[in-house]
């Protein structure tokens, strides 16, 4: 796929998120250190305090591989994963090849490849959580939080989609102790109230609503309530973070929809006239503007 040669390059220029995960992976301290100075030394150089997503990390420095390596390898297994969740969900539709044209050019999967490997470890642990299980088990949710804080936005599709709400949101609550201790630092960072953040989370989400209109009621009924459900997380983390999870998800539910009904239908035109002619032209002037603006960095 060009999205992960051309994610590669920006990987081995070691600017902007790259710059401080290399500082711990190359740390040359960690050869003489304890786990637990390792674990100072990764939250010093990333910012970061998940357990999990450290000791992955860990293993592959102290291992003697190469940070390129190291994140070729996540970046594979990322690709792998969301690959096989195409198969089991499109069935025998064609449509994949188009859903892998648009993941081609698509600017968030370029990040998750480029630069936020610690969300990219989470989104793997998720995927394959989904495509091989069939559901999103508590084991796996509790991994993914431990690697990337941030997964606790999908919280509110968990609990829609999971049979047992009761559970799940136990499960929540048992664990709100270790979610303060992994983000407080974060939190207070993004929490603040910001009308133009409603407004642009609002445009949106009205945008995909009427498409979704194309797709049926009870489709339209899914995409309110994820709107609603995500909406308190533009205070937690921020507007753009929370627009990430709602445009992925419900694009891919757009997909899995259409999947089962003919290419032809018209309804299902409207919809691709709206990825090709606005959503894939802007995820490749975001993916232009990032790959300028490190260029301009390094140079």
């Amino acid at each position: 796929i060009p999205i992960l040669v051309i994610s590669m390059s920006v990987v081995n220029e070691g600017l902007r998120d790259n710059e401080n995960y290399l500082l711990f992976f190359e740390n040359p301290a960690l050869i003489s250190s304890s786990l637990f100075e390792a674990f100072i030394l990764f939250k010093v150089n990333t910012g970061a305090s998940e357990p999990h997503s450290f000791l992955i990390f860990y293993a592959f420095s102290k291992g003697g591989a190469s940070y390129y390596f190291f994140i070729l390898i996540k970046n594979i297994l990322l690709i792998i994963t969301i690959v096989h969740l195409i198969n089991k969900k499109f069935g025998s539709s064609k449509l994949w090849i188009i859903y892998i044209f648009y993941l081609s050019t698509d600017y968030y999967l370029f990040r998750l490849l480029s630069a936020v490997h610690r969300l990219g470890l989470a989104v793997i642990i998720i995927v394959r959580a989904l495509s091989f299980n069939n559901r999103f088990r508590l084991i796996d949710f509790f991994f993914s939080i431990i690697t990337h804080f941030q997964v606790v936005l999908a919280t509110p599709i968990l609990l829609f989609f999971s049979r047992n709400k009761l559970l799940p949101a136990l499960f929540m609550v048992i664990l709100l102790p270790l979610l303060y201790k992994l983000g407080s630092n974060k939190i207070y960072y993004y929490l603040t109230f910001k009308p133009d953040e409603i407004f642009k989370y609002a445009v949106v989400t009205i945008i995909f609503s009427f498409i979704s209109i194309l797709a049926g009621r009870v489709f339209l009924i899914k995409l309110i309530y994820i709107s609603l459900a995500l909406l308190p997380s533009i205070f937690l983390f921020g507007t753009d973070r929370t627009l990430v999870l709602f445009i992925e998800i419900i694009i891919f539910f757009f997909f899995v929809n259409w999947s089962k009904y003919s290419m032809l239908d018209k309804k299902f035109f409207l919809f691709l006239v709206f990825l090709l002619f606005v959503l894939i032209p802007y995820n490749i002037f975001r993916i232009k503007s990032e790959l300028i603006s490190l260029e301009s960095t390094f140079f």
